[in-house]
């Protein structure tokens, strides 16, 4: 039981942190030997934050909840901080009214004085929180708490290293500044062991509680921990961002169903659960950790479905580690899914081109949503209607392009903005089609508010659609020039016959007060080192907002990658290496191994030069550098002064 303990608390310690942020600030700036401001505040800040850890642990311990996030914390900080205060009131009363009689500050502080009452507080908190989420709920009556002598000794001994820690602060509070910082850490993350494992012994005399949580109908959508920059790129190499798919899952699964998401977490084995459905989106360079989340998930006992940009290329490869694939959008085979799922005859493989009334079930289905599952999902068009040879868009959209009816995007717009005032659509091109584009704009100029979106550069050509569109509200375009006017790319004609006008179309949307976002490419066939100097340059002409620059990767999907392929010139196929920060293709110009080890600067010196964002990185980075310096010296020299 103990090591469950430690490996809930553990995953929560990003939360513990903040706490011990907070204490150790309070702590350090109104610490006095008497009553003082410290002891006034203490209630009211640990309340608060520790309530919502607390109630979490409770939930992820009962099995109601896997993975700990900021929505379940502040839910049940919002809930149950004045409850927690009130428990912490009480000793500081008995303290105060002590203090007034006997002066029991000379013989015990107070913070000794709490740790003794922790004890009884959070058995009692525990007791309560789980009488409030689960047994009135389920109508489960109360039963009498019995405590081992082993777990009698455990508790005990907890209880007792808390107060030894809380004695060390006091004590090292002068002489030892770092050991007071530990200490301090110790003491909170030794109260949550504490009220952890009054939740797990109360939580073991209601076995049915775990049996309800688990008994119900699940699925996880997993999106795992991307590798390098390709997050950053995802939707513009590989169709969509991950955690829109999430929308549509929850749009189109039925409701009966209890989802669960984990979206780019460090995963921990106790994730990991039997008889569920499992729903895992990949891309290349996560490609290693979702085969390896999906496996453990089928060696648990559960049933793993695989999709996405990766899956759809080399759905042969992922059948290796779970049981059927989604070739292409999952939209049109989901419901299928769903149902064999439930008759236990899942096929190996799913495949159906989306029909427009599967689109206009989603459609219909998205509005059902929040606004916040709403606005990470707004896609007008699916595709582009350019070839590069670089991206896998083509492969995945089957050179299509599909446009959401314009009434379904405002109604989704609409309920989108009663929370969000500022929006962005996940479209790899959102001027896939002039017309289309223009229909939205002026639409959208009703809506009073403001968006971002990708789309090519060809859109200034379009003197209406600019105008539409900041009159729309546009703030932002992210564009993906990829080369420069000197590039010998621009031979495949393309978006890259419009490389000589670059500089002249960014000035026309840069002077309508629209920010310019700008994605290169280094590597391509013909680059040579001196292209880095090229890109460089021509950012700075430019002066986007923000820069970012990859290296040329073989995608799974692309021409590229099958061009590469078939001569033979793939030299890595580890597909961590896929980011798009590692040259993983033998190069006519460049060794391989030279510009992987130069990227981190070459990505970081184009960034922060050559973009007004990264100038203003730059510059606070330097700032603080230099005020932190010359603090040094300072402090130094007053050292030897006195």
């Amino acid at each position: 039981m103990f090591s469950k303990i430690l490996k809930i608390i553990n995953s929560a310690l990003i939360f513990v942190f903040f706490v011990y942020l907070a204490d150790n600030l309070y702590g350090t700036i109104t610490y006095q030997p008497l009553i003082n401001l410290n002891i006034i505040i203490f209630p009211f800040l640990k309340s608060y934050f520790l309530s919502g850890i607390f109630g979490a642990i409770v939930e992820v311990t009962s099995k109601e909840n896997i993975v700990f996030n900021k929505e379940s914390i502040f839910r049940n900080a919002n809930h149950y901080w004045i409850l927690l205060l009130l428990f912490s009131i009480c000793p500081f009363a008995i303290y105060f009214i002590s203090f007034i009689t006997i002066g029991i500050f000379e013989i015990m502080p107070f913070n000794i004085a709490y740790a003794m009452f922790s004890l009884i507080i959070y058995y009692l908190l525990s007791n309560l929180m789980i009488r409030d989420k689960y047994l009135k709920p389920l109508n489960i009556s109360n039963r009498k708490f019995k405590l081992s002598s082993r777990n009698t000794v455990v508790i005990a001994f907890l209880y007792l290293l808390n107060i030894f820690c809380e004695n060390i602060i006091i004590n090292s509070y002068i002489s030892s500044p770092m050991l007071l910082n530990i200490m301090r850490f110790c003491s909170i993350y030794l109260q949550l062991i504490m009220f952890s494992y009054f939740t797990a012994l109360i939580l073991d005399h209601y076995p049915e509680i775990a049996a309800h949580n688990e008994s119900q109908k699940e699925l996880f959508l997993v999106n795992p921990i991307n590798g390098g920059i390709i997050s950053g790129f995802a939707f513009k190499f590989s169709g969509l961002p991950p955690a829109s798919v999430f929308a549509i899952f929850k749009a189109i699964t039925p409701k009966h169903y209890k989802i669960r998401e984990f979206n780019r977490l460090y995963w921990r084995k106790r994730y990991f659960r039997k008889n569920k459905l499992v729903a895992i989106t990949c891309f290349t360079s996560n490609a290693f950790e979702a085969y390896a989340i999906a496996k453990g998930f089928k060696d648990a006992g559960s049933k793993v479905v695989m999709g996405g940009p990766h899956i759809s290329c080399l759905p042969d490869e992922a059948l290796e580690y779970c049981d059927s694939v989604v070739i292409g959008d999952c939209e049109s085979v989901w419901p299928d899914i769903i149902q064999d799922y439930e008759n236990d005859s899942l096929k190996q493989k799913y495949f159906k081109p989306i029909s427009e009334e599967d689109h206009h079930k989603v459609n219909a289905a998205l509005l059902d949503l929040s606004p916040q599952d709403i606005a990470g999902y707004l896609e007008t068009t699916r595709g582009c209607k350019f070839q590069c040879d670089f991206c896998s868009v083509p492969y995945l959209s089957n050179a299509a392009i599909y446009k959401r009816p314009i009434a379904d995007v405002i109604a989704l717009l609409n309920k989108a903005k009663t929370q969000y005032k500022h929006l962005g659509f996940i479209d790899t091109n959102l001027f896939n089609n002039p017309q289309y584009a223009k229909e939205l704009f002026a639409e959208m100029k009703k809506l009073n508010i403001t968006w971002r979106m990708q789309c090519t550069i060809d859109i200034a050509k379009d003197d209406e659609a600019l105008r539409l569109a900041k009159e729309s509200g546009c703030t932002s375009m992210l564009f993906g020039y990829e080369i420069i006017a000197g590039s010998k790319e621009k031979e495949k004609k393309g978006k890259y016959s419009m490389a000589d006008k670059y500089i002249e179309f960014t000035k026309k949307i840069q002077k309508l007060d629209i920010k310019v976002k700008a994605q290169f490419i280094f590597g391509f066939e013909n680059d040579t080192l001196r292209n880095i100097f090229d890109i460089w340059k021509f950012s700075l002409a430019i002066m986007p907002e923000y820069s970012s620059t990859s290296l040329l990767t073989p995608l799974p999907g692309s021409k590229f990658y099958n061009k590469v392929s078939s001569e033979n010139r793939i030299t890595n196929l580890n597909w961590r290496r896929y980011s798009l920060s590692y040259m993983v293709f033998k190069h006519n110009n460049l060794k391989s191994s030279t510009v992987t080890r130069l990227f981190p600067l070459i990505y970081s010196f184009i960034n922060l030069t050559a973009s007004s964002g990264g100038l203003i990185i730059s510059f606070l980075t330097i700032f603080s550098v230099t005020i932190i310096t010359i603090s040094i010296k300072l402090y130094f020299i007053l050292l030897n002064i006195k």
